[in-house]
């Protein structure tokens, strides 16, 4: 199986200024059954006002599937388009539905918003921004989105109703000069350019990871007490989750040493457990996910905590892709952590656990947290394997289990 079946639940078709098209959707990413409303409203102002024109450079900033900026490419050939998220997922989706409907001649970034190419100009710049990200993120993505356009160039976004004051007060103060609105009972769509005291702007932050972060804490999960980093857009920034205490019970079994690899890091709260402890040895640690602010916010914890450490990020749409880069570059680990969050993955275990023993090591430990429901594949034979510990705790289980050498 390839990633796009165990993701890809619909598959559907739109029409944008007299082109036809067609995306692969997915139950894993935003607007899963059909394109968002607000997308569509979005592509409706642009065509209405002739925003776009042939020769022009446009980013779709966190572009999900990609429909808005694949959209506009088909719509005008003749424009150079770069589409951005952070979720790798959603970059393998664009992809795909970049080739589906016969686009090759576009960038696709797996970042931060303006991280990369952290200094081109645009002339349009698009986005669906995201309704959870935190009015601090939200202010720093509007005061980038207005230092990366050229200097005619237009900004549009549209948001939710509930974000419409929010946005409003955003644009007044960064300067921005609307040009067009459109209301719905649902959404609004913002059209606007700089205003003359905005050309000399400069960008908000050097370090990308800065604007999204929430606070820093404490944190104590029975003897281990560490401080933690937390950021806007993740869970985990109030208390540890579920997983980390779990974790924290196995560690008394074993300690973790040499080439360590995480899947889902989250905040860094696993990551901060491991390296906290005095009795572990490890070499490297390898950061994966989906999604970067996970990695960046973990290795920034982390870097924090214990700096010899050697630390990997890595952007995978999913965990079996992860495994699969790893057999490429022939890497091998002593402990492999898989925190499996969402219930697709549950599909993938048998894969996950086929694959693993490719590049885990001999007597190596393969741990596996999340919620029982998701796990419940778990507690089948696994002949390759010998259980060392298992738990729950409050709908959440552990499995901690060694390769037979």
């Amino acid at each position: 199986m390839t990633i796009l079946d165990y993701y890809s639940n619909k598959e559907v078709t739109f029409r944008f200024n007299g082109k036809s098209l067609s995306f692969f959707l997915s139950q894993s990413l935003f607007s899963s059954f059909d394109i968002d409303e607000g997308t569509k409203l979005l592509l409706k102002t642009l065509s209405k006002n002739s925003t776009v024109k042939p020769g022009s450079s446009i980013l779709d900033m966190g572009c999900g599937t990609g429909v808005l900026g694949l959209s506009l490419k088909k719509s005008v050939p003749d424009c150079t388009v770069t589409l951005q998220d952070r979720d790798a997922l959603a970059s393998y989706f664009t992809q795909l539905n970049a080739e589906k409907n016969g686009i090759s001649d576009i960038e696709i970034h797996t970042s931060l918003a303006f991280t990369c190419p952290s200094d081109k100009k645009y002339d349009l710049i698009v986005s669906n921004l995201p309704a959870k990200a935190g009015i601090p993120v939200l202010k720093h993505m509007m005061g980038e989105l207005l230092f990366h356009l050229a200097g005619n160039g237009t900004g549009v976004v549209v948001v939710v109703s509930p974000l419409q004051e929010q946005l409003e007060r955003i644009l007044d103060g960064i300067p921005a000069a609307v040009s067009f609105r459109e209301d719905t009972k649902d959404y609004s769509v913002f059209h606007f350019t700089k205003a003359n005291e905005a050309e000399l702007l400069p960008k908000t932050e050097t370090d990308p990871i800065i604007p999204y972060i929430r606070r820093t804490d404490s944190y104590t999960i029975d003897t281990c007490t560490y401080p933690l980093t937390t950021v806007f857009g993740l869970s985990g920034f109030d208390t540890p989750p579920y997983d980390a205490v779990l974790i924290t019970s196995a560690l008394t079994r074993r300690k973790p040493e040499g080439n360590i690899f995480i899947w889902n890091p989250g905040q860094g709260h696993r990551a901060a457990l491991l390296v906290s402890n005095p009795e572990t040895a490890i070499k490297t640690l390898t950061l994966s996910s989906r999604d970067v602010l996970q990695c960046e916010i973990s290795a920034y914890n982390i870097k924090g905590l214990k700096p010899s450490i050697t630390i990997q990020t890595e952007y995978c749409p999913a965990p079996l892709s992860a495994l699969w880069k790893k057999q490429k570059d022939n890497k091998s680990y002593a402990w492999m952590m898989f925190s499996l969050s969402e219930p697709v993955e549950k599909k993938m275990i048998p894969a996950i656990l086929s694959e693993t023993e490719k590049v885990l090591l001999p007597e190596g430990f393969l741990v596996f947290t999340g919620k029982s429901a998701h796990l419940s594949l778990l507690s089948k034979e696994h002949p390759n394997y010998t259980v060392v510990f298992s738990r729950k705790y409050r709908g959440f289980r552990i499995l901690l289990l060694q390769k037979r050498g």
